[in-house]
């Protein structure tokens, strides 16, 4: 078993390569818009996401490793304590979305409209009544 100091070293050396991990992947994935702020997040909760593996010291592990180390040795309880873990962690990262689309639809000004660039403007010398038909015809039939 792991003392203390060992421990506190294996932890720091974890976080510091899924930190590093997490880093690259959020800059290739930054242009995806919002798949990748999704792809971000379940990186995120497969990452950083810690389960108890001895309760009577209270240390922690990452539940990716535990779960894979547990399933691979049989041993079904630490596994299922892991997968438990990832879906809390899961569900509140699906509550915290839907209340951040709610918030944002509630909050949304309904009068907002997108700035139109040169190229979408009408010009001058079309008519802008759709029903009247062009600008020329209006000016010879007159």
């Amino acid at each position: 078993m792991l003392s203390e100091q060992s421990y506190a070293i294996a932890w720091a050396a974890y976080m510091i390569s899924a930190g590093c991990i997490y880093v690259l992947i959020s800059w290739l994935v930054w242009r995806w818009g919002r798949i990748g702020t999704v792809l971000r997040a379940l990186l995120a909760v497969i990452l950083f996401t810690p389960v108890m593996v001895d309760v009577d010291k209270g240390f922690l592990a990452p539940a990716n490793l535990t779960a894979v180390f547990a399933l691979t040795q049989n041993d079904f309880t630490v596994a299922e304590r892991a997968l438990v873990n990832f879906c809390i962690v899961l569900f509140l990262l699906i509550l915290v979305y839907m209340i951040k689309a709610l918030v944002t639809r509630l909050f949304a000004d309904p009068l907002a409209r997108p700035t139109q660039t040169k190229a979408t403007q009408p010009s001058a010398t079309q008519n802008r009544n759709p029903l009247a038909g062009s600008g020329q015809e209006s000016k010879v039939n007159q």
